[in-house]
């Protein structure tokens, strides 16, 4: 399976927001909940979301996006020339859950876990959180996401409902600002998924496949 872009990117002026006098940029990809990344699935499997990147005097080019050998691929590896931010959150929906998990209900209890297993790339990607949907809800963890070092790197949560968890809505912004943490027990799952934020413009490679 070949690299392919994700959809729905857009590019747009910002005005110069850093006081220099040059105009900055942001490409993004605006939340939909019907329309996919990719129009191409990996394994099967169809991830939806959002993303945005601001960029000093820049556009934001991102190198790479899209699927790689039956991955999620995501680099920006101009990043360490023009100094940006980044926020996103992407997730498989329900639709896509294996062990008839599509057709039935879906809840965690004190066994469940998260995992994201394999992970080849994972670099200045900022605060990671995990993603669920409950019902049409989504929620973000207060628990971050750190994959471990070696190989195969993984990342996993266990005891699901013994952390907390704070209100997120993408559809109106991908950052996680102020957010009230608090516990919740999950009984409807209809998406799991991770949260990307990174506020600071910084000048980096950002690189993720998973």
């Amino acid at each position: 399976m070949g690299s392919q872009a994700w959809q729905r990117q857009t590019v747009t002026s910002i005005g110069d927001i850093n006081g220099d006098t040059f105009s900055d940029g942001r490409r993004a990809v605006a939340f939909s909940a019907d329309t996919a990344l990719l129009t191409e699935t990996i394994k099967g499997t169809k991830w939806f979301g959002a993303a945005t990147s601001d960029c000093y005097g820049g556009t934001c080019a991102w190198d790479s996006s899209g699927t790689s050998n039956n991955r999620i691929e995501w680099r920006i590896q101009n990043g360490t020339s023009t100094a940006h931010n980044l926020h996103a959150g992407i997730y498989i929906d329900k639709k896509d859950f294996l062990n008839r998990g599509h057709i039935r209900p879906v809840a965690f209890d004190s066994n469940s876990k998260i995992t994201i297993g394999n992970i080849t790339r994972w670099e200045n990607f900022g605060v990671a959180r995990w993603l669920v949907r409950e019902g049409d809800a989504f929620y973000v963890s207060e628990q971050t996401i750190t994959p471990t070092t070696t190989a195969p790197r993984k990342a996993e949560l266990s005891f699901i409902n013994s952390i907390s968890w704070a209100n997120y809505n993408p559809q109106s912004s991908l950052d996680v600002t102020n957010p009230t943490f608090a516990p919740k027990t999950f009984q409807d799952v209809t998406a799991v998924g991770m949260v990307f934020d990174d506020d600071t413009f910084i000048r980096v490679r950002r690189w993720m496949r998973v």
